[in-house]
């Protein structure tokens, strides 16, 4: 299946993870196991990276992440993978996850600059402080308090300057998933404050 979309659609980033107790539902639903042994679920993730690099995808898979908090998918990401990807995570967190993964690459004979970091998680943008307050309290209502803390929420200019920090600790990439209003609506908002910020604007220019 990535082949297939790497080839009609260009060259296709793949992002993978070993899940954990919260993707338990959603397998199930899909009819597909959940290993509750994480030891398992690690077997399966080296199996999806071998059959990813398989001769026959070619280019059409242009690089491959694996994302996970945990020490054995850090491990994976810097044996294995082009790119780490942390969920949620704080600049300083990043900047730490990251010293492990490039000292577990140097351990693989890897070359520790050969592995990207990148960033994931929710973002809220309102139009003003006030208004970003009122979308995470209403949309932060029924979930977890955890959840809500990790949540990237603020006006456009203060978001933008997060994502700035997130990446001088090491993304390469912020994938960002808008939650609490209209994704559109915040990717506007994020797009034209990033555009009076030079320093953003320019690393964007030129893919930083």
């Amino acid at each position: 299946m990535a082949a297939t979309v790497g080839r009609v659609g260009g060259p296709l980033i793949v992002g993978l993870g070993m899940g954990d107790d919260a993707n338990r539902a959603e397998n199930e639903a899909f009819g597909i196991p959940y290993h509750q042994d994480p030891v398992e679920r690690a077997a399966e993730l080296v199996g999806s990276l071998s059959a990813l690099r398989r001769p026959e995808v070619g280019g059409a898979v242009a690089e491959v992440w694996v994302g996970g908090g945990s020490h054995r998918a850090r491990g994976l990401a810097a044996r294995l993978a082009d790119a780490w990807s942390g969920w949620g995570l704080t600049p300083e967190e990043l900047a730490a996850g990251l010293v492990e993964v490039r000292h577990a690459a140097e351990e693989a004979d890897r070359d520790p600059a050969e592995v990207v970091g990148t960033w994931a998680g929710q973002v809220l943008v309102g139009d003003d402080t006030a208004e970003a307050r009122a979308l995470l309290s209403r949309w932060g209502a029924h979930r977890p308090a955890a959840d809500v803390g990790r949540t990237v929420a603020g006006d456009p200019a203060t978001v933008v300057a997060r994502l700035a920090e997130l990446g001088e600790a090491g993304a390469g990439w912020c994938v960002i998933a808008p939650v609490g209003g209209s994704g559109a609506a915040m990717r506007a908002l994020l797009a034209e404050a990033a555009a009076l910020t030079p320093r953003v604007a320019r690393d964007q220019a030129t893919g930083g």
